[in-house]
């Protein structure tokens, strides 16, 4: 009597070995791919953007060493910023506005750049680049202050 006892181990390895190896290429293709997306740093304004009827920022980006913010009110009363901060989320030193006169009104409707300089000692070129935004303002005589995040690449 003739055993295949051999033969059907190379068919079961055969066949369940090719699977094996799909499943591990597929795998590696899967979390390498995570992996790329987390790393990547797509531009993004957190709990600070500029809703309707409400006053916030609209757009930023970065220039030398310098931060750039838009601020747009969209509410229905002029607002008196009195103070805007930056902090690097990855530690190190917050840089404030410098604003004329102590504050800058923004008409109801209406926008203002404003510039922070030495905004991005913190980073090098090409981090991602992500700030804790502190911004105050007073509206109708009420003062009023909003916090959140930007972030883009350097």
């Amino acid at each position: 009597m003739v055993s295949f006892k051999g033969q059907s181990a190379i068919e079961y390895l055969m066949t369940y070995g090719w699977m094996l190896l799909v499943v591990a290429i597929v795998g590696g293709a899967i979390i390498t791919t995570v992996n790329q997306q987390s790393n990547t740093c797509e531009q993004r304004i957190t709990d600070v953007a500029a809703q309707d009827n409400s006053f916030g920022i609209t757009e930023f980006g970065y220039a030398g060493n310098n931060v750039d913010l838009r601020l747009v009110n969209n509410g229905e009363s002029n607002v008196n910023l009195t103070a805007l901060s930056l902090t690097p989320s990855q530690g190190g030193s917050t840089v404030s506005a410098s604003l004329d006169g102590g504050s800058e009104t923004v008409r109801f409707g209406d926008s203002i750049n404003v510039e922070i300089t030495d905004g991005l000692e913190a980073y090098d070129s090409e981090d991602c680049g992500e700030f804790d935004v502190a911004i105050n303002y007073s509206e109708r005589g009420i003062d009023n202050s909003i916090s959140g995040k930007i972030q883009d690449t350097v």
